[in-house]
């Protein structure tokens, strides 16, 4: 049943079940090691609050923001989401107060989901509030820097020097001037507040930021020498050992970010530089490393998570090599964001891109603020150009979206870490995945829940060691069902009755998670469904539920948060209209990723403008003429395709896929071998009839992928060859006006055909010999 489900929700299925859930044999097997012990002085702290919350009952704000407070501490200092979302939940009782207090915890909180302007809000309440309350200052002056409103900056920078706080007037000042054209005074002034405190946690602070301002300035002897400094302090800081990393990758020294960063893995962002590191020094960790992050982008992508773009373009950019998603996630991050590190990576996105107007931004910041990195410089230079080659790996700017400093200070240091760090995921936040199918009156499903969120929730670290074993959950498989069912709610024509068949466990990109299997009965047959998703909502307020549904051979997605409510799934031809629409986009989707049909049909069409007489080509007299014979060709491709694809996905004819791969491959070689040596010269539609029987089976093991329901088989066929042909009708349209105006050129006749015929023909060539041989040559 589930197999149904495993093509559909394509943006979800890639951050569902990575492996085969299995049944662990011993129950003394470790799942999950917890972030914290039960007994150690943190989780002791956190208890106190906790009980503090409870006895207020809701009544006074006070212990729920030291809670909140705290955790937000906790995520800062460990990139760990989930702390924020604990926060969220303490603090969303108490939205309305106007204590100032509170209003600067929701502050904090809105800030760290890129929410700046509520956060600038919330921080002129906690000011009206009162007057004196500094860190708001602080935490105003670090947005507008952010932002790259220098003018604003300054504002909160002068209040802080009117309420007299020296230390975080000066480091405010410092960075405001280090980032606005006067690198020497910055420095100068961050390096008087650092000699004007003796505070563990400042200092580690400005001496980071010291290390930064001195790479800017070109100085890496000054840099290392501050990073050296903050790390002999001996405070675990994400955010220091990402600004480290980064200056050890600028200076080329990739086994020494390896040294210092292993063991940091679960942090997005001090992986992020591991596998940039790995891969420079072709570290076999390296490979499992990139494909861990980019598990972990897609899980975001799932849940609508935008908050990490600037670590997203560096993973494109550097590991992917993909330098237009880089450029793309690069630029929509810069219209929020717009410090040294957000500016480096859009235009090392646009040089990889050879787009120079996208980065224009970046180059009229760098004018309008005077920011005198070098380096920068020398990229903006570069990217007007429009690039000269593939640009370095070095990591660029410390800080990136995941990483976050230990401690948040008071004051602008507490402002200016979280700022400068550019909030987002450094763990993975908290998801679940629940795949359900309905068929008539019959549920069946699997719900994915992380071990780490359920001993949260119901506790299960019976020991206290801070480890969950397989004895442990097993233990608690009765509440751990009915914690969770009793958090979902599934209506057809009344209550459907679920219950959990099975317990497994299996692992996700952040940890081991319980695999429940479902089971259950609903009154109706053919009523719509309603589906009402509460889990962890009450106590983490960033969790989200990533959900793939089937009601009746009709898939759906969608990403359930505390203000989704319960979901409405409409059943009958509505939801037969939609899964015919869904299947048109697949037939669309897989013409245009589908290469090898794409350069099959381009042979037959290239042909399409041209005569061939007297052995050589010359240009058709009329466009009716060229259009009459691409009709002629698209249609006799697609009703061959349609027949053998229906054969096939009704499986009434199965061929094996490497002899369908390979013959695929075959007639593209064939089709651009006869461009080049005319055999057949006419009635080409023959020819992409007798190949387009061949293409038909490559496009039915698209929809063996996906799933076809088996009560609207034709419905989806005909969804599917409709996408396809639409698909088709667009190359075209692309295609042959221009080919049309170009036919008597030397350009189209020499450098398009015959070059285009014979790059096809090379490229099928390779593909054949894959195909045929089992060989890896030039396919991914």
């Amino acid at each position: 049943m589930l197999a149904v489900l495993a093509g559909t929700g394509a943006g979800l299925a890639s951050t569902a079940v990575r492996a085969a859930p299995r049944l662990p044999a011993d129950p003394a097997e470790v799942l999950q090691r917890l972030p914290m012990r039960p007994g150690d002085a943190t989780a002791r702290e956190l208890a106190g609050l906790r009980a503090a919350v409870a006895r207020a009952a809701g009544d006074d704000p006070l212990p729920a923001a030291e809670l909140a407070g705290r955790y937000f501490e906790l995520a800062m200092a460990r990139g760990d989401p989930r702390f924020i979302g604990y926060a969220d939940a303490v603090m969303a009782p108490f939205a309305g107060s106007r204590a100032a207090v509170v209003r600067a915890i929701l502050g904090k909180l809105r800030q760290y989901r890129h929410d700046f302007d509520g956060a600038l809000a919330d921080f002129a309440g906690a000011l009206e509030a009162d007057p004196q309350f500094a860190s708001a200052h602080a935490w105003r002056g670090a947005i507008h820097l952010v932002r790259a409103d220098y003018a604003a900056a300054r504002t909160e920078c002068d209040a802080l020097q009117a309420l007299d706080r020296p230390t975080l007037q000066a480091g405010c000042a410092g960075l405001l001037l280090a980032y606005s054209g006067q690198m020497e005074a910055g420095y100068a002034t961050l390096q008087r507040a650092l000699d004007g405190t003796r505070d563990a946690d400042n200092r580690l602070w400005l001496l980071t930021r010291l290390g930064e301002v001195a790479a800017w300035r070109g100085q890496p002897e000054a840099a290392e020498r501050h990073f050296r400094a903050a790390l002999a302090l001996g405070i675990e800081d994400g955010y220091l050992l990402a600004a480290w990393g980064d200056f050890l990758l600028d200076q080329r020294r990739p086994a020494d970010v390896v040294k210092a960063l292993s063991g940091w893995e679960a942090s997005d962002g001090l992986l992020l530089r591991l596998a940039i590191a790995g891969t420079a020094l072709k570290l076999p960790a390296a490979k499992a490393q990139v494909q861990a992050l980019a598990d972990r982008f897609a899980a975001a992508k799932a849940r609508g998570d935008t908050t990490h773009r600037a670590e997203e373009a560096r993973f494109q950019l550097h590991l992917a090599g993909n330098a237009t998603a880089a450029l793309a996630v690069a630029a929509a991050n810069y219209r929020e964001q717009r410090e040294p590190r957000d500016a480096r990576v859009l235009l090392e996105a646009a040089i990889a891109a050879k787009d120079a107007g996208a980065a224009q931004p970046v180059r009229d910041w760098l004018k309008s603020s005077g920011f005198e990195d070098a380096r920068l410089r020398q990229l903006g230079a570069m990217s007007r150009a429009g690039g000269c080659g593939r640009v370095g790996v070095a990591a660029g700017q410390a800080g990136d979206e995941a990483l976050k400093a230990p401690r948040i200070l008071l004051g602008l240091v507490a402002g200016l870490v979280a700022w400068a760090a550019a909030p987002a995921l450094a763990h993975k936040a908290s998801d679940s995945y629940l795949v359900l199918q309905v068929k008539g009156q019959e549920v069946a499903g699997q719900w994915d829940i992380a071990l780490r969120d359920i001993d949260f929730a119901v506790g299960l670290d019976a020991d206290g060691d801070g480890d969950i074993t397989w004895g442990e959950v097993k233990a608690r498989h009765a509440d751990i069902a009915a914690w969770a069912l009793g958090r979902l709610t599934l209506a057809r024509g009344g209550g459907c009755a679920l219950r959990v068949a099975e317990h497994l466990v299996d692992e996700h990109t952040d940890g081991a998670y319980a695999v429940l299997r479902l089971a259950g009965t609903c009154p109706s047959r053919t009523q719509d469904l309603s589906l009402d998703y509460r889990l962890l909502f009450d106590i983490d307020q960033l969790h989200r539920g990533l959900l793939r549904l089937e009601l009746d051979g009709v898939p759906h997605a969608s990403v359930l948060g505390p203000a989704s409510g319960p979901l409405n799934v409409k059943a009958g031809e509505t939801s037969r209209l939609a899964q015919f629409g869904q299947y048109l986009v697949e037939g669309v989707w897989h013409i245009g990723i589908g290469f090898d049909h794409i350069l099959f049909l381009l042979s037959l069409l290239l042909p399409a403008v041209l005569v061939h007489e007297s052995r050589r080509w010359t240009g058709v007299g009329s466009f009716r003429t060229a259009l009459k014979e691409v009709l002629w060709v698209v249609t006799a491709f697609t009703v061959a395709h349609s027949i053998t694809l229906s054969l096939a996905a009704m499986q009434v004819i199965e061929l094996p896929s490497r002899l369908v791969e390979s013959a695929i491959a075959a007639s593209v070689v064939l089709a651009a071998a006869n461009n080049l040596w005319p055999v057949v010269e006419r009635r080409r539609w023959l020819v992409a009839f007798g190949f387009g029987l061949i293409h038909g089976f490559g496009f039915a093991s698209v929809l063996a992928e996906l799933g076809l329901p088996a009560d609207a088989l034709v419905l989806s066929l005909l969804g599917f060859n409709v996408g396809v042909e639409l698909g088709q009708l667009a190359i075209v349209a692309v295609f042959l006006p221009v080919a049309f105006l170009l036919r008597d050129s030397f350009l189209y006749r020499r450098g398009v055909f015959v070059g285009g015929s014979v790059l096809t023909l090379l490229v099928a060539l390779v593909w054949l010999a894959e195909r045929a041989l089992d060989l890896k040559l030039i396919s991914a």
